[in-house]
């Protein structure tokens, strides 16, 4: 219902995460960790960054990231050459990577875990955006994100199959 609401927000979508944690954890992460703020040099950058959750893996307590854009987000351009992902979907990739990067400097590492009691270093990071209809095809949707290094592009309707999965197989 909520990913099909009409001017649904991320706010909205985040709220419903945080209360059904399960949609994000899966069998891959023990805890989810919103809205983690890391800080940075005031003298370097004009703001902090908080990315929308930490997933805490079940091996560790090291971290991956999840960030959130809209449902209903554009995924793919297609032009009579070229095919290509939107400019929402480059900067998103560009938002994952500055908060991937920011494990790079040891100071910031130690001070999140100081701070969080959780550990970073070249997290994974995933955007949850947009839906499957908006790939022409699976094959399309594959030859695109083999493009992508470092981020995993999960559609709202993987989210949901996902959860849908988990329920048939573990009955929770």
């Amino acid at each position: 219902w909520l990913i099909n609401k009409r001017g649904v927000t991320e706010q909205e979508i985040q709220a419903f995460l945080e209360k059904h944690p399960k949609f994000l954890l899966g069998v891959e992460y023990k805890n989810l960790h919103a809205q983690v703020t890391l800080h940075r040099d005031p003298s370097l950058f004009t703001t902090d960054l908080r990315p929308d959750f930490f997933l805490e893996r079940i091996t560790s307590n090291f971290c991956d990231i999840v960030d959130l854009k809209l449902p209903n987000e554009k995924l793919v351009v297609r032009k009579r050459n070229r095919t290509h992902f939107t400019a929402t979907l480059t900067e998103a990739m560009a938002q994952l990577r500055e908060y991937r990067d920011y494990f790079d400097d040891p100071e910031q590492r130690k001070h999140f875990h100081r701070e969080h009691g959780l550990q970073a270093f070249r997290p994974n990071v995933s955007v949850i955006i947009g839906r499957r209809s908006h790939y022409y095809d699976e094959m399309e949707r594959i030859k695109l994100e083999s493009a992508l290094a470092h981020l995993k592009v999960v559609t709202y309707d993987d989210l949901v199959e996902q959860a849908r999965r988990r329920l048939i197989i573990f009955g929770k």
